[in-house]
């Protein structure tokens, strides 16, 4: 009887044992994970600034060109081709006057405050006159038309200069609840 005693006890010990060892292989797999998304963390925002930074350039760029070329091609709205060309000049001028406060003379801050004032109030305006024209159903086929727009400039217009947005900043806003809460 002591004999089958001291097997099942060997045999709960080595069970223990084995349990341990997992235990410890899992809390190294652990380890190695945390370090690489750590990493993962670190590299994150300098991707995700670069492909924002490459994004817009990108979209900026596409306004004022797909604006200029199709500038008379939008009879629903003749503002909208206008609009992302203005639009696309105001994105390339905002940075310049960029965020640093301590080194910018006064001037260039209120300069850059009215351009942002100003910025505002130009994308306002094309949310009045994209979702106005939308909601007259534009015509893309016939750009003879007195309700048709040119299909690629009126979607850059919708979808790039006002869906776009509101989803970033959607996303900027879920992303921060998150990280608030997470935290």
């Amino acid at each position: 009887m002591t004999d089958e005693c001291t097997s099942m006890s060997t045999g709960r010990d080595v069970e223990r044992g084995r349990a341990k060892t997992k235990k410890k292989k899992s809390k190294g797999l652990a380890a190695r994970l945390a370090a690489r998304l750590a990493i993962f963390g670190d590299v994150l925002p300098t991707v995700m600034m670069v492909a924002g930074a490459l994004l817009s350039l990108g979209l900026t760029i596409a306004f004022i060109t797909v604006g200029a070329i199709y500038k008379d091609d939008c009879n629903v709205e003749p503002m909208i081709p206008i609009w992302l060309i203005v639009q696309g000049v105001f994105s390339l001028l905002l940075p310049l006057f960029g965020s640093s406060k301590e080194s910018q003379p006064i001037i260039v801050s209120v300069l850059g405050g009215i351009v942002n004032l100003v910025a505002s109030g130009w994308f306002i305006a094309g949310n009045v006159w994209v979702f106005r024209a939308w909601s007259k159903n534009p015509d893309f086929e016939d750009l003879t038309q007195e309700n048709s727009c040119h299909k690629g400039l009126f979607h850059l217009a919708l979808y790039g200069g006002l869906i776009g947005p509101y989803a970033a900043l959607g996303l900027i806003v879920v992303t921060g609840i998150c990280l608030c809460i997470c935290s």
